[in-house]
């Protein structure tokens, strides 16, 4: 037996024609239904019925689907469709336009063919805006929106004379507008390796709120800081004011055209930083490019055995894969047989008391000095 409740619900009744040796059609308060279609059902031999179910009863293991009026039909087995219930709860407070799906079968979004919903630059796809479409049909229009999506903020970005990174907002989302995140120290490794270098010319890549730009700037060097995060910056900007030194500061990504300019520096010092790999390496090689003649590089990492343990994905993901990111061992390994840099450290070591460690206690550490001026990563 089948129970139709809304205009499409004779939609399977064909096939369930060839799957039944006997048939009975309820029509249970299904208006709209195709009245042609209820024809040639009957002239075919399928029982059709106009009346509303009361009740499905299962009686010792058998099946009587008892209408309004008393009648007590026996089924075998009983299909019926569902309505469709998009969870919109969350969207609520957006005040998107949601309507009757033309089927009947519930509510969906409404959308245009791109996509878009009734509020400016939120977008749908798949069975919140179709409720009639399967898995495949539901990802594919899925990846239709996302391209349309893709095209909707590009044309923003134009419009506005802007192309800001990903990585920009997600940092600047992570520092967030409340109080500081990190201490404001100064790495301990960093100052165990700087702490008797001459002042010169230093750039903080990946400087964040300053703990170690500052540390250099009241020890007599010249800072330039950057850091993908203008949030981050900013912080950085106003403890230097407070504590009465000077320190540039650039919002630059590691993997922008030219992110720190043509300047040289005597110490470029990457600390716990990192940047997605890229095909042609640009951020490392901006890296090394900005390290002058006789001009030193450091850099300090967590120690990374941890990031190749097997862990059970059903319980847990990794915030993100290490190997997407360029690290020390592939810093190491572009300038170990490369005779314009001369590598003076690459060790693990236990992290300086009183730093603040979590779960990671030990660094690696990696100085190199330029001895010449020859392209490196050429």
């Amino acid at each position: 037996m089948q129970i139709v409740t809304s205009a499409m619900g004779l939609h399977p009744t064909p096939l369930m024609r060839h799957l039944c040796e006997e048939l009975t059609v309820v029509l249970h308060n299904a208006p709209g239904v195709d009245a042609e279609a209820v024809r040639a059902l009957r002239e075919s031999g399928v029982t059709v019925i106009d009346g509303s179910v009361g009740r499905v009863i299962d009686h010792d293991g058998a099946l009587l689907v008892e209408l309004a009026d008393g009648t007590a039909l026996p089924a075998d087995a009983i299909l019926t469709g569902s309505r469709v219930h998009p969870r919109l709860e969350a969207l609520e407070p957006l005040g998107l336009e949601v309507a009757a799906h033309p089927a009947g079968i519930g509510e969906v979004l409404v959308v245009d063919p791109t996509g878009r919903t009734s509020v400016d630059g939120v977008f749908a796809a798949g069975n919140v805006s179709d409720g009639g479409a399967q898995v495949l049909q539901a990802a594919a229009n899925g990846s239709l929106i996302g391209a349309q999506i893709a095209f909707s903020l590009a044309g923003e970005d134009l419009q506005a004379g802007a192309r800001p990174s990903g990585v920009q907002v997600e940092w600047d989302a992570r520092y967030g507008d409340g109080e500081p995140i990190w201490s404001g120290a100064p790495n301990g490794s960093l100052v165990v390796e700087a702490e008797g270098m001459p002042p010169g010319r230093v750039l903080d890549v990946g400087a964040g709120e300053g703990g170690d730009a500052i540390w250099f700037a009241e020890r007599g060097w010249t800072v330039t800081a950057v850091d993908v995060s203008a949030r981050a910056l900013a912080r950085l900007g106003a403890e230097a004011e407070r504590r009465g030194v000077e320190v540039r500061s650039l919002v630059r990504d590691a993997n922008d055209l030219v992110p720190y300019g043509t300047d040289r520096y005597d110490l470029v010092s990457l600390q716990y930083g990192s940047f997605p790999r890229t095909p042609e390496q640009r951020g490392l090689r901006s890296l090394l490019e900005a390290v002058a003649v006789g001009g030193t590089l450091l850099v300090v990492g967590h120690e990374p055995t941890w990031t190749r343990e097997t862990v059970d994905v059903a319980a847990q993901t990794r915030m993100y894969d290490p190997e997407a990111f360029v690290g020390i061992d592939e810093i190491a390994a572009t300038l170990v047989a490369d005779p314009v840099w001369r590598i003076e450290l690459h060790e693990t070591r236990d992290r300086p008391a009183g730093a603040s460690s979590g779960h990671h206690v030990q660094d690696v550490v990696f100085r190199a000095v330029r001895v010449s001026d020859t392209d490196a990563a050429s």
